[in-house]
């Protein structure tokens, strides 16, 4: 009787070690493509993007998933338990392709501002050595533009470095969601360059 308690046990621990290695490296999968417009996509699924952007989608990894999945006696997932397991999946890829379209806002606008920032004083140049009233519209339009750019990229940065977060945490999702998927865009960003 006593072996049989202890093979239980031995079994039993078993099942456990495996079902946290499991959750210890489970990862997010999200798909990421550009259309014709230059705007970024994401979707949890390569069937989800548009079969004219299939060939040149890109897929970020996010590593370390925080789904909890417990199993019952007999080291099966329960159909209930499964079910909450899909929808935390489903939520967390829902924040992370969220702070993942924040990242790269952030991104997209920090890279227009630095164009403007080039590009206007070579108007001013111009409209200086030629005072046309063209080239000192376009030399004024150009820091309006450059002006709003900085506006927005403020609203976006703080959108990114708090907003986001209280909105997770008033959903009550983990700020480490957040954070893997920006790590991850962040470095998916430097490989590019």
């Amino acid at each position: 009787m006593k072996r049989d308690m202890w093979k239980f046990i031995v079994m039993a621990a078993a099942v456990a070690m495996l079902a946290l290695a499991a959750i210890a490296i489970a990862k997010t999968v999200l798909w990421k493509w550009v259309d014709k417009k230059g705007n970024v996509h994401y979707a949890e699924y390569l069937d989800q993007v548009p079969a004219k952007y299939r060939d040149k989608a890109v897929k970020v990894v996010i590593e370390g998933s925080d789904n909890q999945s417990s199993s019952s006696g007999g080291g099966e997932v329960t159909s209930t338990k499964k079910k909450k397991v899909r929808s935390t999946s489903k939520k967390k890829g829902k924040w992370q392709t969220k702070a993942v379209r924040a990242y790269e806002k952030v991104e997209e606008l920090y890279n227009q501002v630095k164009s403007l920032e080039k590009k206007c004083p070579e108007l001013r140049r111009k409209a200086l050595n030629m005072p046309v009233i063209a080239n000192t519209q376009a030399s004024a339009q150009c820091y309006e533009n450059l002006k709003k750019l900085k506006k927005d990229l403020d609203r976006a940065r703080k959108y990114l470095e708090q907003d986001i977060y209280d909105e997770a945490h008033e959903a009550g999702v983990p700020p480490k969601w957040i954070d893997e998927a920006i790590e991850a865009a962040k470095s998916g960003s430097k490989k590019k360059k």
